[in-house]
């Protein structure tokens, strides 16, 4: 069984979790981007980016459920989280549904 465990730093994973929000839709527009890379290291975003087209949906989930844990994100944490994700998601003043279903299960995996 594959535990799809990573060995991202904090800033990794921030890139990792927002590249799953931008395409929650399957589209990541410019305004996601810019948003993504105001964020986190440019370099740091395109290995990420390679590492983020190669995962399916599952394997993106589990690879998030598991980096969240090893760093110990408590709810707090989380919510602080999850409020930076939606924000992304509102970046294109639309939450549309695969977008709420994606901010409502990474609610769950986080909290």
């Amino acid at each position: 069984m594959t535990t799809y465990e990573t060995n991202w730093s904090r800033e990794e994973f921030k890139a990792y979790l927002m590249l799953n929000c931008a395409n929650a839709d399957y589209i990541e527009t410019d305004t996601e981007r810019e948003l993504i890379l105001s964020k986190v290291d440019k370099e740091i975003y395109k290995h990420i980016h390679k590492e983020f087209d190669k995962d399916n949906d599952y394997v993106r989930l589990q690879k998030i459920a598991n980096t969240a844990k090893r760093y110990g994100y408590t709810k707090n944490k989380a919510h602080v989280l999850l409020s930076r994700m939606k924000n992304l998601f509102m970046k294109d003043h639309d939450l549309g549904v695969m977008e709420e279903y994606m901010f409502k299960g990474l609610k769950r995996i986080l909290t």
